[in-house]
């Protein structure tokens, strides 16, 4: 019997798989052209980029939260609901607060004198770089958690333990943290994989 019900968390980590690296990549730009004006234009205003930094933001707490209940559902796995959970609050505490800073700075930024102009943009600096050790350090604890039990379930969950742990690993470095521009968003394609598999192994459960 087809079972549908993981189709669009499988789409929206296909979706993310590409998004994620194209946003990131072109914010890597934004801070080397034009001695970074572009950037700092960025994070003064509300425009497109944040249209696609919240899209990319529910697409990560979409996938995340299906995650968890195909371990639940699939596997009876509910060890890794924590550090998932712990994933997705960090995610939004991220997400919603670089968008609410945008949205003050746009409405009420022509008010505002140059120190809170700086204050903005190193806060949101500072946010970035705070949000990727946490994120790292969260990474490399689901990756663990899943990779001691993934032999049980499916050698593509394995895959994407291992990649998790070793993405985490190059977060909490932030000097190697763009390397997950490649790693995320091949995770992110197991697990649509994953997700598309229909379950072969309900009985032994």
């Amino acid at each position: 019997m087809n079972d549908n019900r993981y189709l669009l968390p499988a789409l929206s980590a296909i979706t993310l798989a590409v998004l994620f690296p194209a946003y990131w990549i072109g914010q890597l730009f934004l801070i080397g052209y034009n001695n970074g004006e572009p950037l700092y234009d960025d994070v003064s205003g509300l425009n497109l980029a944040d249209l696609a930094f919240l899209l990319i933001g529910l697409l990560m707490l979409h996938v995340y939260l299906s995650l968890k209940r195909f371990l639940n559902e699939r596997h009876a796995f509910t060890s890794a609901n924590i550090p998932l959970f712990l994933i997705m609050i960090s995610a939004s505490v991220y997400i919603f607060g670089s968008l609410a800073m945008d949205t003050f700075m746009h409405f009420f930024g022509d008010e505002l004198h140059l120190p809170w102009h700086k204050a903005a943009l190193v806060g949101n600096t500072t946010a970035l770089l705070v949000s990727t050790v946490v994120f790292g350090a969260l990474d490399i604890i689901l990756g663990i958690v899943l990779f001691t039990r993934a032999r049980e379930f499916s050698s593509l969950l394995v895959a994407f333990a291992i990649l998790t742990i070793i993405q985490g690993v190059f977060e909490v470095t932030l000097i190697f943290s763009p390397a997950s521009f490649v790693i995320y968003p091949i995770a992110l394609i197991l697990l649509a994989i994953l997700f598309l598999r229909q379950p072969e192994t309900l009985e032994i459960v």
